[in-house]
């Protein structure tokens, strides 16, 4: 059996009786070779010391040349039985003398005698040799062979002893391993045994008794220690089980949950795209419809007028579209910023309700403005994103409201949680509500209460969304409460500051037509005098943008690429008449908008630089600034916003009242309505003037007729604001109910058709700076 097999007790025993074995042996083997060599080391020296004095007592024999006298100084050695040998030879090798124990002649060591070597061992004789020196002369050499076989049988009787020493030794060493070996391996066989059990049956309760205090105890106490931490670890391992198979079943159902909400919304934005696609194509069928009724059909002028109040009104929803979606766009990217300015809470819900009247009144739905407490002058806040919100809230209240009413409060609130005032915007509808279960939708984007609303009331479902958004940015929030088929009630409440920081307005001392007068007159579109430099590429917006700002006044020079607008604007920066302003195109062959603005900038240039771009995605407005742009505004152009940005840019331009600035038709870049339009211009006076007299007679039936046709034909020519007015003018003749409104609105159609006036004028004078 191999050793590896076998158990520990027995390869103990093997290994103590082994050990004990070969210590015995080594320790024969070395005292016999030590005995030796004491005992061959002190024949040497008796031989060596009989060798020199028989070599002293022979000197004078050799001297005298009397061999007899050798031989009886060697016969000394008769003595000693076991020297068989001896002889004297002269340096030159002759024998001298001899001395033989027996007649046995000793052939073997004739060799070595003459070779005169001190010392020789033999198989059975010690040969030593000895010089006879006299006076310092060497005058032979003696040699005596000793016989070495006692000297062996001495060495094997103490080998034969010490074996059997060693026998005895093995016994008792049998006997003493066995008994250690059990002693020893006892412990290790119950760890063995305890741990077969255990591994066996799992019960990581059993311990092992100790009975030592050596490393086997330590041992002992170890594997307990370890039975206990697996015992405790198993049993955290259970629990951890059953929290793990618990985590499992939540982690499932979460993701369940996550999958559900996943796909609700998928099919939310699947829903919002048909619905985008829907919205966008309507419109766009629209526009594209009418126009090509423009162009191919043979229409009168009231016809005319319809076809492009539809394309400009589609054309304005497209527009609300994409601003809804870039507003939604840059919040998600958190590039939407909001400005801390005070403005006039008044004077944004004036404006939000002039805009919501009108669409009230064409769904057939009472509008209610309601100041019900005092309400602060102003307030820290961005107006334009505030006006946003309520547009929403209430746009979205007239169209869910079939019948009854829409009212808007505003009104002082309680105190918050960081003691400051709080200012509501209470939006209330009689519509057809919302319910519970579509209430945790509302504000998500992309998603209505239901697919059926989209489908009967239109809409991308972002208005919400951004609302919400924008209240929180504003520091705010929107709440809403709804009962289905009774109506909402939507409420923005502001942060407005402490309330002793603010001055306060009684509600009996608003007037809308006192804020209205109180509009600041920057708002409105200004005369301009300064030189423009345009870079852009396209031919359509090269006459559009030129047209519109030299109607204000501006003289303007046209660059086609950003190479030759870098160079046209270092040239003339160079003379006595640089360019006031940059208007830069921003996608350009050749040099783009923003190459051009940094090699300018690089170049030293200073003057401001306005980045004109279709791209309104976030980021767009940091990404021009960054090239080196002052400001930035979108296309399509809105002209009043235009005007505004370079007149902050022109701070010595001079405002002129908004009766003397110009209002220039749509259609003024068609070279073929020119003419007609200036026919039509002329007419205005006219129309107006029998406008008053009807109102000075109170007829407001020929009043209204009037105001129709100018409604008509002024949108046909391209005079959008006119018609917009004329239509208000219409509406209120028909009603009858209050004259002062009537008469604001015949001298805001005046003012119109003055600067309608103007325009041509000035259309006029810079054909001729042309030729």
């Amino acid at each position: 059996m191999k050793l590896k097999h076998t158990s520990f007790r027995s390869k103990l025993s093997r290994a103590t009786i082994t050990t004990i074995v070969v210590a015995i042996l080594m320790t024969s083997i070395i005292h016999a070779g030590f005995d030796l060599y004491d005992r061959k080391s002190d024949m040497i020296e008796n031989l060596s010391a009989q060798a020199e004095m028989l070599g002293v007592n022979s000197s004078a024999a050799i001297l005298f040349n009397d061999p007899a006298a050798g031989r009886e100084t060697l016969a000394a050695l008769s003595v000693m039985p076991e020297v068989e040998y001896a002889q004297i030879t002269l340096t030159n090798g002759d024998s001298f003398a001899r001395y033989q124990h027996d007649d046995t002649p000793h052939e073997p060591h004739r060799a070595i005698l003459q070779s005169n070597i001190a010392t020789h061992w033999g198989d059975k004789y010690l040969v030593v040799s000895q010089p006879i020196i006299q006076d310092g002369q060497t005058l032979g050499y003696l040699s005596i062979v000793s016989n070495a076989s006692g000297l062996y049988a001495e060495l094997w009787h103490t080998v034969l002893v010490g074996l059997m020493i060693g026998v005895g030794a093995m016994i008792v060493a049998a006997g003493t391993a066995n008994w250690l070996s059990r002693s020893l391996s006892r412990p290790l066989e119950q760890l063995t045994t305890a741990a077969q059990h255990i591994s066996q049956n799992r019960d990581y309760s059993l311990r092992v008794t100790r009975f030592t205090n050596d490393e086997f105890g330590k041992l002992t106490d170890a594997f307990n220690l370890m039975i206990g931490v697996i015992e405790q670890r198993d049993s955290e391992l259970l629990a951890a089980r059953d929290e793990l198979e618990l985590r499992v079943e939540e982690r499932t159902r979460d993701l369940t949950e996550a999958k559900t909400a996943a796909e609700s919304a998928n099919r939310a934005k699947s829903e919002f795209l048909a619905n985008m696609s829907h919205e966008i194509r309507t419109p766009m069928t629209a526009i594209l419809g009418y126009t090509d009724i423009i162009l191919n059909e043979s229409i009168d002028r009231y016809q005319q007028h319809t076809a492009l109040d539809t394309i400009r009104r589609n054309g304005n929803h497209l527009l609300r579209i994409i601003n809804d979606i870039l507003d939604i766009s840059k919040i998600e990217a958190g590039r939407m910023v909001v400005e801390h300015i005070d403005c006039d809470p008044r004077q944004v819900v004036e404006e939000v309700a002039s805009l919501m009247m009108v669409r009230a009144q064409e769904r057939g739905v009472e509008f209610h403005i309601d100041f019900a407490t005092s309400i602060p002058k102003t307030i820290s806040s961005d107006p334009t994103r505030l006006r946003q919100i309520l547009v929403n809230l209430m746009s979205n209240a007239i169209k869910f409201t079939d019948r009854g009413s829409v009212r808007l409060t505003v009104k002082l609130g309680s105190i918050n949680a960081k003691g400051n005032q709080t200012l509501l915007f209470e939006v209330v509808d009689t519509g057809i509500g919302i319910s519970k279960e579509q209430l945790d939708s509302l504000f998500k984007p992309f998603s209505q209460a239901d697919a059926s609303m989209t489908r009967q009331y239109g809409g991308t479902g972002l208005g919400l969304t951004i609302s919400n958004r924008f209240a929180e940015m504003l520091g705010g929030t929107i709440r809403v409460n709804s009962t289905q088929g009774v109506g909402s009630r939507f409420t923005l409440i502001l942060d407005i500051g402490p309330l002793d920081k603010l001055c306060l307005i009684d509600p009996k001392q608003i007037d809308f037509d006192m804020v209205h007068k109180n509009e600041p007159q920057d708002a409105n579109m200004s005369q301009l005098q300064g030189r423009i430099l345009l870079a852009e590429d396209g031919p359509d917006n090269q006459r559009l943008i030129r047209f519109i700002l030299q109607s204000a006044g501006l003289d303007v020079d046209l660059a086609e690429n950003g190479r030759i607008a870098v160079d046209m604007a270092l040239h003339a920066d160079g003379t006595s008449e640089p360019y006031d302003i940059i208007l830069m195109d921003m996608q350009m062959p050749i040099m783009d908008g923003y190459d051009a603005t940094r090699l300018l900038r690089r170049e030293g240039y200073d003057e401001p630089i306005i980045a004109l771009t279709a791209h309104a995605m976030a980021g767009d407005r940091e990404k021009c600034l960054d090239a080196g742009c002052n400001d930035y505004t979108t296309k399509p152009v809105n002209r009043e916003e235009l005007f505004e940005m370079i007149h902050r840019y022109l701070p010595s331009s001079p405002i002129t009242p908004l009766s003397e600035c110009a209002l220039v038709s749509e259609c003024a870049t068609d070279i073929k309505m020119s003419e007609l339009i200036a026919t039509f211009v002329s007419g205005l006076g006219q129309r107006v003037k029998a406008i008053h007299e009807t109102l000075e007679n109170e007829d407001y039936e020929s009043l209204a007729r009037l105001a129709h046709q100018i409604k008509g034909a002024a949108g046909g020519y391209g005079y959008t604001p006119i018609t917009e007015v004329a239509r208000e003018l219409e509406q209120q003749a028909k009603m009858a109910d209050n004259l002062e409104a009537i008469k604001a609105k015949v001298d805001e159609l005046k003012t119109l058709c003055h600067r309608a006036e103007i325009g041509i004028a000035s259309a006029n004078h810079s054909e001729e700076s042309y030729l």
